[in-house]
């Protein structure tokens, strides 16, 4: 189960960027003397969380899609996005990456027809990013 401010998206989006996040950071740096100088630190928030559904999964329908338009629109407001169920869920505090658009990026599943239903198929990304510890 897959939730986003209690929209429920399909189980099947991959989160893309899973384990391509590193908890922490830093610098190397020679002093005058020759010697190293390490600096690092943990990162708290910022994990990008990118959910992806192709052409043959993960998709949403136009109604979910227009639902989601509408919380874009509050650049500042933190979401709720929660993945999995009993043992193996994991709730994350979000935003939308605003800096990195579009960030929907949705492809109807066959040609649009004039006046698509709410049910109508779309496959593509979501962009998110924690404001809370990792």
């Amino acid at each position: 189960m897959m939730t986003f401010d209690g929209i429920t998206l399909d189980h099947d989006l991959q989160w893309e960027d899973e384990f391509k996040f590193t908890y922490g950071t830093g610098t190397a740096e020679r002093a005058l003397d020759g010697s190293i100088v390490i600096q690092q630190r943990t990162i708290t928030g910022g994990r990008p969380i990118t959910l992806v559904g192709t052409e043959s999964s993960g998709w949403l329908s136009r109604a979910t899609l227009v639902s989601l338009v509408a919380l874009t629109q509050d650049i500042s407001r933190d979401f709720t996005l929660t993945i999995g169920e009993g043992a193996d869920e994991r709730t994350f505090t979000v935003r939308f990456r605003h800096e990195d658009q579009p960030v929907l990026d949705f492809t109807p599943i066959t040609l649009v027809p004039d006046a698509p239903p709410d049910d109508f198929w779309y496959y593509g990304t979501i962009k998110l990013r924690t404001v809370t510890a990792v």
